[in-house]
């Protein structure tokens, strides 16, 4: 099982740290969703909302630096000053 797989196995029996520890990415995903998807729900009640996550205007940025995210979040966990966000 993967480290992703293994955080939200940690999340969803109400382990946090151990879940931070597994894979900090995921869990940090995941809450960011969640808030989006919050934000975007009472936009909505309020009738403002449009869509539920609004893509930046030049996705180019988007499609270039989430996978920069992952691929510094995978190389830094390597190093040992970043090695607690090992699993």
């Amino acid at each position: 099982m993967c480290g992703g797989l293994r955080a939200v196995n940690d999340l969803t029996r109400g382990r946090f740290v151990e879940a931070l520890s597994t894979n900090l990415l995921v869990v940090a995903a995941l809450v960011a969703a969640a808030g989006g998807l919050l934000w975007w729900g009472a936009r909505r009640a309020a009738g403002t909302g449009g869509e539920p996550f609004p893509l930046p205007a030049d996705r180019r940025a988007l499609g270039i630096g989430l996978p920069l995210v992952v691929l510094a979040f995978g190389v830094a966990r390597w190093l040992p000053l970043f090695a607690w966000a090992a699993p």
